[in-house]
């Protein structure tokens, strides 16, 4: 399918922390500017990673302890495709093939899970930060190595949708409630 879409109620857990020289693509549209929608994880005050985030009509991504942005005003319902490198000292983000400035703040690495449509929060004991978007597709390297290569799409016996990695071959399915709205056929 095209891509799978969350209401605001639905995430999904990546199996995957943050190795310290890490690269995110992630193909993306957002259905509203309400609240905030943050994918990643926040371990402490000093270390929060969102490869992608939107807060109000921003969207850009967090390192360590700061947000930089790299989209002022979306579009809602456009599709946009984030490339996220974030590594201590040298972090940066590439919006539909445009590179915004490299962020040199220094961070440690952390092994916190990270989550899709919502933050892993650990002093939640529910995701934090959950939000309304189209997902069209999530890559995941670490020291330049592919772990997740995750794809839109649904299983057949029983028409639950998710995201499946080209890599492990495994399905990924909501780890909260309802269900996922799928896109067309493609």
């Amino acid at each position: 399918v095209e891509y799978i879409q969350s209401s605001g109620a639905q995430w999904i857990k990546t199996g995957k922390g943050f190795g310290g020289n890490d690269e995110f693509i992630i193909d993306i549209a957002f259905t509203n500017t309400t609240g905030s929608l943050y994918f990643g994880c926040y371990a402490n005050s000093s270390f929060k990673l969102y490869p992608v985030s939107r807060i109000g009509a921003r969207i850009g991504y967090s390192t360590g302890t700061k947000q930089y942005y790299s989209v002022d005003s979306l579009v809602v319902n456009q599709k946009y495709s984030f490339h996220t490198f974030a590594k201590s000292g040298a972090s940066y983000q590439i919006v539909d093939g445009v590179t915004k400035p490299t962020q040199t703040e220094t961070f440690s690495t952390n092994t916190r899970e990270l989550f899709l449509f919502g933050e892993n929060d650990s002093t939640q004991s529910t995701p934090y930060a959950l939000g309304s978007a189209r997902l069209y597709r999530y890559a995941h390297k670490q020291n330049g190595v592919l772990v997740l290569d995750l794809v839109p799409c649904y299983r057949k016996a029983d028409n639950v949708a998710g995201m499946y990695d080209l890599v492990t071959h495994a399905f990924y399915t909501n780890a909260g409630s309802g269900s996922f709205v799928v896109g067309p056929n493609v």
